[in-house]
């Protein structure tokens, strides 16, 4: 079976547990990645102005093809670390670090052997699961194709479908 591109449901409480136990640039980092959905280099781009604070959002500004995009920050307490950090930085870029170094940081953080992608894969995952929203999938990700996003569409039916027949069987 192939591995999951994505972190299950007990490795992201995992991760958000350890995440809550620091205040670190670190933990700030991958907390976006989490909840945003943004790779690694829209999150390095990120600067100053890149942040709403009214709003809680920040812009995103696509890469590889994607849209640029402004994604809510619903975790008070990453909105409240967010805010604290620009305040803390003289940098105009928010995170002064280059991608083999975030990755660095990710094996330092990860509760499973998956790679830092694997972030952007499970804000999708779990965004579709709360909201059986492709489209809103779709706006997150920044993908300019809903086709692009029907792979997490795929992920999920394929498990939700292969674990209600497997109970009806019984």
């Amino acid at each position: 079976m192939t591995p999951l591109k994505y972190l299950t449901a007990s490795e992201s409480l995992q991760l958000i547990a350890q995440l809550n136990r620091y205040d670190t640039r670190d933990s700030l980092l991958i907390r976006l990645a989490l909840e945003t959905g943004a790779r690694c280099s829209e999150l390095l781009a990120l600067t100053r102005q890149d942040y709403m604070p009214e709003a809680q959002a920040i812009i995103i500004k696509g890469l590889k093809g994607s849209r640029d995009r402004v994604i809510p920050i619903l975790n008070p307490e990453t909105v409240t670390r967010l805010s604290r950090h620009i305040k803390s930085t003289l940098n105009e870029r928010l995170f002064c670090i280059s991608p083999q170094r975030f990755r660095v940081i990710w094996y330092h953080w990860r509760p499973a052997r998956k790679k830092l992608h694997a972030l952007r894969h499970t804000c999708a995952v779990e965004l579709y699961q709360k909201t059986k929203d492709l489209k809103l999938v779709q706006l997150i990700l920044g993908h300019k194709s809903l086709t692009s996003t029907q792979v997490y569409l795929d992920v999920i039916y394929d498990l939700d479908e292969m674990r209600r027949r497997m109970l009806r069987v019984g």
